[in-house]
């Protein structure tokens, strides 16, 4: 494996919330009634800075036997020159595609490109292109939502009702989009033919070396000529409307001690649309073939990122950008398509039903309770259909019910001791998005090309899974408490997402194509310790500290489906092996802290179709928590997040740490607060 390049990310953002939430309440012998309303409003103004080094796959002659690797390399085979054809090779047509079939093999059959000297099985690594380029995207987004409750719980006799009927509509919009990009992909092919090399000490820090005829590149703007710009908007909202019923009949008699039952109904109608407004050059205007260092959207220059280990250099000024985009927009308007404005827009509508009854039961002291959940599901898609000339609007519909028994049980043989066990079944419904038979474009924000497509699956199953659960607590005494448990989950039909590349005639020269789909089955084994201790008997003023801690040890194993996997089971997606946390407390005085350390090891996030998976790598965090209380109404917080400045997010291609995939520190917070109340 190696790597072909990297993004630094340079991230600047100014975020504002707001909200709301009014209550009016009715309480009397036999029924409480309530009327609740909330609004929130979250706005953010995000600028994001990206530069990237990279190299760039060229046209390579492609292997007639993608398998072949004995294949000289093509330098080795050159054996004439040709004044309009190039280079003539000495393979034969059995060997490499004769793509302009003159029955011989030259320059003009490279079809496909690539990172490696041939098309195939006997090609090695050997990049010709590589590109340095600073981009801009500016991207705001706000956020609406607002719900109202209308409800309460009716008390009639030995039977008791609580019903809800709820409104709920949610928003999020980014009003506008502009992205800008300069690099020098012209600036290495004239003088040299070579890709980029890496060095580095750590593999989540790989450091560009730079040819020499580039070795200026990352300080000097005035290499960089204009790449492209755009425009861009999207919105999407979602309006629901739910109504529960429950209701509990006290029995009393023999070992029953009630019965339980309740519907819910909800129906959730979901808009998303993507509009492209502009995306072209700068004629016509000022900026017109003048380099990044000549533009003056420049606003000033960043040395150190990421601890300093990275120079990173010029950033954009955001409102010169914006000016300078809707100068262009003004100069040369951009025509789009019904097409091309339409093929990410995408309307649906979600309806569930459901019904439960449970009865709850007693012998002295167990405690048991049995019951069943119904779900149904139904989900109707409107999507665009990429299909040549019959290109449209197509629809999709999805149904699927499940039903979900259980049973618990609950022994407390004296005030020390409690045993729990439960034997139940759950679903994990699909997400809205993963069952539209609709597909979102990724595309580059300067250059308009396709980089990744997101396809639904309307034929994806919901995830079902029988659990098994046994627990022991121990009450040593008033601020103590012990707890193991053991647990076991079969799943089948887990849902993941599996990405795969393909061939294409872009930059890249491929693009990543992604899909939900259901795996067969899985199962997570593990067992759980929990403990919490104060400190009581200690003398004054150390009886006011305490600690607390858990301690998750699991295993798991699933089998995709996947033909290439089948009996190379993996480990099952999003669990990790081992997670704890420790927590050192403080409680007197007004006074209370609390320093927390957190540990997350390492699992599979998605599956790749060449087998070599994204990883998340663990994660280790140390935060401290204080609180005083001035008074009964007077408290003062001041807490600090990440205390060892570690990364937060660190992902690789495959298991091992060696091949860096993404790679994120958000640094320490410190957040201090005053509160009052009254």
């Amino acid at each position: 494996m190696y790597l072909p390049g990297i993004d630094l990310d340079y991230r600047r953002n100014e975020q504002e919330r707001y909200g709301g939430n009014v209550s009016f309440d009715y309480r009397g012998a036999d029924h409480d009634l309530y009327l609740r309303g909330q609004y929130n409003r979250f706005e953010r103004a995000s600028t994001n800075d990206w530069t990237d080094y990279r190299s760039r796959p060229t046209m390579r002659l492609v292997q007639v036997n993608d398998e072949d690797r004995s294949l000289s390399a093509p330098e080795k085979m050159i054996i004439g020159q040709d004044a309009s054809l190039g280079a003539v090779y000495g393979y034969t047509t059995g060997q490499i595609v004769d793509a302009d079939g003159d029955g011989r093999i030259t320059d003009a059959d490279r079809t496909r490109k690539s990172y490696w000297s041939l098309h195939g099985r006997s090609g090695v690594w050997d990049p010709q292109a590589f590109q340095f380029s600073r981009n801009m995207d500016i991207s705001d987004e706000n956020q609406t939502l607002a719900t109202v409750n209308l409800g309460g719980v009716s008390r009639l006799n030995a039977l008791e009702l609580s019903y809800d009927l709820s409104y709920s509509f949610g928003e999020r919009e980014n009003p506008d989009n502009y992205s800008i990009g300069y690099n020098c992909d012209a600036c290495a092919a004239p003088l040299n033919e070579t890709g980029l090399l890496w060095s580095s000490y750590d593999g989540r820090f790989p450091m560009p070396q730079l040819p020499a005829f580039a070795a200026h590149v990352e300080r000097d703007p005035s290499l960089l000529p204009l790449d492209g710009a755009g425009h861009s908007r999207s919105r999407q909202k979602d309006d629901r409307l739910a109504f529960k019923i429950d209701a509990r009949y006290r029995v009393d008699r023999g070992p029953l001690e009630q019965i339980r039952f309740g519907a819910k109904y909800l129906k959730s109608e979901r808009e998303y649309d993507s509009t492209p407004i502009w995306d072209g050059d700068f004629s016509g205007t000022a900026l017109d073939g003048q380099s990044m260092a000549a533009s003056g959207l420049i606003e000033r220059e960043v040395d150190r990122i990421l601890g300093g280990r990275y120079y990173y250099g010029a950033i954009f000024n955001r409102e010169r950008v914006i000016a300078a985009i809707r100068a262009a927009e003004a100069a040369t308007p951009s025509s789009m398509s019904y097409e091309r404005l339409s093929q990410d827009d995408k309307q649906g509508q979600e309806t569930i039903y459901a019904a439960y009854a449970l009865a709850q039961l007693r012998w002295g002291d167990l405690q048991v309770i049995a019951g069943g959940r119904y779900e149904q599901t139904d989900v109707k898609n409107t999507f665009w259909s990429d299909d040549g000339d019959a290109s449209g609007f197509d629809t999709s519909d999805a149904d699927y019910g499940v039903f979900l028994p259980s049973v618990t049980a609950t022994w407390r043989p004296n005030e020390q001791w409690v045993y729990r066990a439960a034997l139940w079944t759950s679903f994990s419904r699909p997400e809205y998005g993963y069952i539209s038979g609709g597909q979102s474009v990724t595309r580059d924000p300067v250059t308009n090309e396709i980089l990744a497509i997101s396809r639904g699956n309307p034929d994806l199953k919901p995830a079902e899974a029988l659990n098994l659960d046994l627990s022991a607590e121990f009450y040593p005494d008033r601020s103590s408490v012990l707890s193991a448990g053991v647990f076991y989950k079969k799943i089948d039909n887990f849902i993941f997402t599996n990405g795969s590349q393909v061939d294409a005639t872009t930059t890249e020269g491929f693009i990543e194509i992604t899909q939900p789909k259901n795996g067969d089955t899985a199962e997570i084994a593990g067992v759980e310790f929990n403990f919490i201790k104060s400190f009581d008997g200690l003398a004054a003023p150390l009886d006011g500290f305490g600690f607390e801690g858990n301690l998750t040890l699991q295993t798991s194993e699933g089998e995709t489906g996947l033909d290439y996997r089948k009996g190379r089971p993996i480990s099952f997606v999003g669990a990790p092996d081992l997670m704890y946390n420790a927590s050192l407390t403080y409680q007197k005085y007004g006074f209370e802290a609390r320093l927390s350390y957190n540990y997350q090891g390492e699992y599979i996030e998605d599956l790749r179709d060449n087998a070599v998976d994204k990883w998340v790598q663990p994660t280790k965090t140390l935060d401290f928590h204080s609180r005083y209380h001035v008074n009964e109404q007077l408290a003062v917080d001041f807490d600090v997040q990440n205390i060892l400045d570690g990364h937060r997010y660190y992902t690789t291609k495959g298991e091992s740490p060696s091949y860096m995939k993404d790679y994120m520190e958000p640094g320490r917070t410190f957040l201090f607060r005053m509160s009052y109340s009254y």
